[in-house]
């Protein structure tokens, strides 16, 4: 979700996504007002701390119930800018 999900936003809206960061598209998305600050600022951190946990880097505990705490409402945010978008391709 969190990989998949700006890259549909972004094809829904025309931004370039092939080849593209994901950290990069989130700016992008953030820069043209696509994607909230507030959720940008939210996805980059579970991107962050993903990317961390991945490669196998200590994240710390504080970070670990951050991700459990905040991450659904952000992942729901996401959701909820691609139902918009679906709804308005519908119409």
């Amino acid at each position: 979700m969190v990989k998949w999900a700006p890259r549909r936003i972004g094809e829904n809206f025309g931004v370039a996504t092939e080849r593209t960061s994901l950290t990069r598209l989130v700016r992008d998305l953030q820069g043209q007002q696509i994607l909230p600050a507030d959720a940008a600022s939210g996805l980059m951190e579970l991107i962050i701390l993903g990317d961390r946990a991945a490669q196998g880097d200590a994240v710390s505990q504080d970070a670990g119930e951050w991700v459990m705490d905040v991450g659904p409402s952000i992942l729901s945010r996401l959701d909820d800018l691609i139902a918009d978008q679906g709804e308005r391709a519908s119409k």
